[in-house]
C-alpha cells in the first residue's frame, strides 16, 4: 500500500485508535478487539514496550487486514526504525522537521503535532501530509477545530485528546479529515473493546445518513429495534423540517421529537 493509498484508508475509516499500553501482550489484544470491530487503521505509539518490534509483528500478522502505523515519534530516528519494521504512517505530538523531511523523502505519510495557528502552518509548510491537533480538547474542541478550518482550509486535520462516542460526528462534520481516539476504545475485555470500535465505526460511517444516524442513537441507548427505529424516523424528520442547526442533534432531542415535543434545534 502506498503513501496516497494509506492516507485515503485513513480518510475512508475516519478514526485512529491510539494504542498506548503497559505491555506488548496486552496491545496485541487490543489490535485484535478493533480489527474484529472494522477499526483496520491503528497507531501503535512509542511508549507501548517493545513497540518497534510489535510492529514489525502486527505488519506481518495482518499483512492485508490492516494498515499499521507509529505514534509518538520524537525524532527521524525512530521514525526510520519504525517503518524499517513496516508501519505505513508516522504520528507524532510535536513537530519535528527531520522527521516530516525523512516521511516525505521516502514516501511515508506523515501527522505530525501542532496546536497553534503558526505550529500549524509551520507543520503544513514542512510537507506533513495530515496535521495532528493535539490536545484539542484544551484548545476548545470542536470550536477550535472550526475555527483553525475556517482560516486553513486546505490543511487536513486529525484532532486528537478527548474524543469519545458522544462527540466523534461533531468533529468529523466540523472538518476533520479523520480523529484520533485512544482510552475509549482500548479499555475494558475484549468484547467490549470490539463492541465499542464497532459502535464508533458505525457512527462515522453513517454520519451523513440522518436515518442511519438516529437509528444508532437508538441502539446504543441501548433499547429494542422499535426505539432505534423511532429514532431513525425522527432525526431524519429533523434534518428535513426542523429550523435550527440539526446536524448535532443529540439523543434527548430526538427523543423530545419522538414524544411529541418542540423540534426547534437551538445551536
Amino acid at each position: 500500500m502506498n503513501k496516497i493509498e494509506v492516507i485515503e484508508k485513513i480518510k475512508e475509516i475516519g478514526i485512529i485508535p491510539v494504542i498506548r499500553t503497559d505491555s506488548a501482550q496486552k496491545a496485541q489484544t487490543i489490535i485484535k478487539a478493533l480489527i474484529a470491530g472494522g477499526l483496520d487503521v491503528l497507531e501503535v505509539t512509542m511508549t507501548t514496550p517493545n513497540a518497534v518490534e510489535l510492529i514489525a509483528q502486527l505488519t506481518s500478522a495482518y499483512r492485508n487486514a490492516a494498515v499499521i502505523g507509529a505514534g509518538t515519534v520524537l525524532d527521524k530516528q525512530t521514525a526510520e526504525k519504525c517503518c524499517e519494521a513496516g508501519a505505513k504512517f508516522i504520528v507524532s505530538p510535536i513537530l519535528d522537521l527531520e522527521t516530516v523531511s525523512f516521511c516525505n523523502e521516502n514516501e511515508i505519510a506523515v501527522s505530525p503535532g501542532a496546536l497553534t495557528p503558526t505550529e500549524i502552518f509551520t507543520a503544513w509548510k514542512a510537507g506533513a501530509d495530515l496535521v495532528k491537533v493535539f490536545p484539542v480538547s484544551a484548545m476548545g474542541g470542536i470550536s477550535y477545530l472550526k475555527a483553525i478550518k475556517k482560516v486553513f482550509p486546505q490543511i487536513e486535520f486529525i484532532p486528537t485528546g478527548g474524543i469519545n462516542l458522544e462527540n466523534v460526528v461533531d468533529y468529523i462534520k466540523s472538518g476533520a479529515f479523520a480523529v484520533g481516539v485512544g482510552g475509549e476504545l482500548t479499555k475494558g475485555q475484549e468484547s467490549t473493546i470490539t463492541e465499542n470500535a464497532r459502535n464508533i465505526r458505525n457512527i462515522i460511517k453513517f454520519s451523513g445518513d440522518a436515518f442511519a444516524s438516529g437509528f444508532i442513537y437508538g441502539f446504543l441507548a441501548g433499547k429494542d429495534a422499535k426505539y432505534s427505529l423511532e429514532c431513525g424516523a425522527a432525526l431524519g424528520a429533523l434534518v428535513m423540517t426542523a429550523p435550527g442547526d440539526n446536524s448535532t442533534s443529540t439523543l434527548s432531542e430526538v427523543e423530545n421529537l419522538i414524544s411529541g415535543g418542540g423540534a426547534v434545534i437551538q445551536r
